[in-house]
């Protein structure tokens, strides 16, 4: 039966519009469809799924140190985006797809602020600023043209240009914002005054903010950076309060944890040394504490016993060894109080020496702390020749009798204090020795009983148990049921057995 004619017009009509639909800068309505479609869900979809993906990533990945200011934002570093660059490349050639060939479609802006996304996370601010300058300009009426301000906003602030942000910022004041929207560009704003030490101001923009976002991890993250801005700005009573909200907006532990340690500071008329120390003994801040010791420093501190701080202070560094950016803010904060109020300038050049040796990239002022040292350096050379000039003229003033006794008492003092030092590191030595050798013989040291460790945190159990099961069942397969003869379907675990694991992020949690 021959094929009704009309048939075949349908089909050389269909052909004909999808031939024309391909033509990218017509204005006619079936090539703006045909472009608008495609772009919309090809290109510019997978580009919005890679970029969700890759932010997913960096937040997850973060290394947040608590031992500053946290900033409300994740500051852009393009070495820790190198773990998304696959990514951030795979949406530069999808959205630059879509301006090469959808041109007439109307969501080219929507491709240019995710190229220009891409390019800010990579670090590559000229061409982001460029990108989102090029939006702004040539697509006024676009529903694009507040993320494209947004993000210049951010590209700036990235750069310490305030002003230049500031400025951006009151265009984008004035324009129509969808809720997404307006929440970025209040948490972007708050972190511009942020890192520009407007802190009141940025804790006001914050307290808006926030009824637009999602109890989940980030909006705890934003509770803690309120929390310590309230703190600056001489608000115990606010900071408190929103310490307390952390704990409400599932945080991880570390997290959490942190907020405890703030909270405890900001107590009125509260003591917070048995509520220190029952945390210090609790073993799943084995690994934190060095935070604690922070926090008890930073607790004589604000009362004003700065010399009552240091040794906290002091024991916290020797536990955060493994940590560097933790371990150059506990530096820091020696150095500040050995140089004011102590005045103790040569403890405070070697501790400013410590932290610059670290090379800190957390620190946002570490340029001025870097200057700041390079002044106290020079500032010690004479500080020495004065006291050693001093110590001449008045040794010079001495009779021979006198100068005699005094230099018998030195040569004694400094024995005495030798001797000390060999003892101590004969007895740490003979400790180690013999722990290592209850070690190797499957016996634990005096100071670890057994009722008081777990199995596991002993090596030398666990490998001989390891030896009693392979000699008694031989080696067998990690899997369930592995004893039995014939491997039965096992049964399912429960739900409440199922809790997902909490995250962890070794950081130290105080204000400076």
């Amino acid at each position: 039966m021959p094929t009704p004619l009309y048939r075949y017009s349908f089909i050389a009509l269909f052909l004909l519009t999808g031939l024309f639909g391909c033509t990218q800068h017509s204005t006619a309505p079936a090539n703006v469809a045909f472009h608008n479609v495609t772009s919309k869900y090809n290109a510019l979809l997978q580009a919005r799924e890679i970029m969700g993906e890759a932010e997913k990533t960096l937040f997850a990945n973060r290394q947040d140190n608590y031992a500053i200011l946290l900033p409300v934002l994740m500051p852009i570093d393009s070495m820790e985006t190198k773990q998304v660059e696959k990514d951030l490349t795979a949406i530069i050639k999808k959205s630059s797809l879509v301006a090469e060939r959808h041109q007439n479609a109307k969501y080219l802006p929507d491709a240019y602020v995710l190229l220009g996304k891409a390019r800010l996370l990579q670090g590559d601010f000229k061409n982001a600023i460029e990108t989102f300058k090029y939006v702004n300009t040539n697509y006024p009426e676009s529903n694009a043209r507040p993320d494209a301000l947004i993000g210049l906003m951010r590209a700036y602030t990235e750069q310490d240009e305030y002003r230049s942000a500031l400025r951006v910022a009151e265009v984008v004041r004035n324009l129509p914002l969808s809720k997404e929207q307006t929440l970025t560009y209040y948490l972007t704003k708050a972190y511009l005054h942020e890192l520009n030490r407007e802190y009141a101001i940025a804790a006001a923009i914050l307290e808006e903010s926030l009824p637009l976002m999602k109890k989940n991890e980030k909006k705890a993250r934003v509770y803690y950076a309120l929390g310590q801005l309230y703190e600056l700005t001489s608000k115990p009573e606010k900071a408190l309060e929103k310490y307390a909200s952390v704990q409400r907006s599932r945080p991880n532990y570390d997290l959490s944890f942190y907020a405890r340690l703030n909270a405890l500071l900001n107590e009125p008329n509260t003591d917070p040394k048995v509520s220190f120390n029952k945390m210090l003994k609790d073993r799943k801040n084995a690994d934190l504490q060095d935070q604690i010791y922070f926090a008890m420093g930073s607790f004589e501190e604000r009362r004003g016993r700065i010399r009552e701080a240091l040794p906290f202070y002091k024991q916290a560094a020797s536990r955060a060894t493994e940590r560097p950016e933790q371990l150059s803010a506990i530096y820091l904060r020696i150095a500040d109080l050995s140089y004011e109020p102590l005045q103790e300038y040569e403890a405070a050049k070697m501790y400013y020496d410590s932290t610059i040796a670290l090379n800190p990239r957390s620190l946002p002022n570490l340029a001025q702390i870097t200057e700041k040292k390079k002044v106290l350096d020079a500032f010690v050379e004479h500080w020495k020749v004065i006291k050693t000039e001093d110590s001449l003229q008045r040794l010079a003033a001495m009779n021979p009798t006198q100068l005699d006794k005094y230099l018998e008492t030195y040569v004694k003092q400094k024995k005495e204090k030798e001797a000390r030092e060999k003892q101590i590191a004969e007895e740490k030595a003979a400790r180690a020795q013999q722990e290592q050798i209850l070690a190797s013989s499957g016996m634990q040291p005096d100071n670890v009983q057994a009722s008081n460790a777990w199995y596991f945190y002993n090596p030398a159990s666990v490998q001989r148990g390891r030896q009693e099961f392979q000699e008694k069942w031989g080696t067998r397969t990690l899997e369930d049921n592995w004893r039995r003869a014939t491997k039965e379907t096992s049964l399912k675990t429960p739900k409440r057995w199922l809790r997902p694991a909490i995250p962890t992020v070794l950081s130290l949690g105080q204000v400076m």
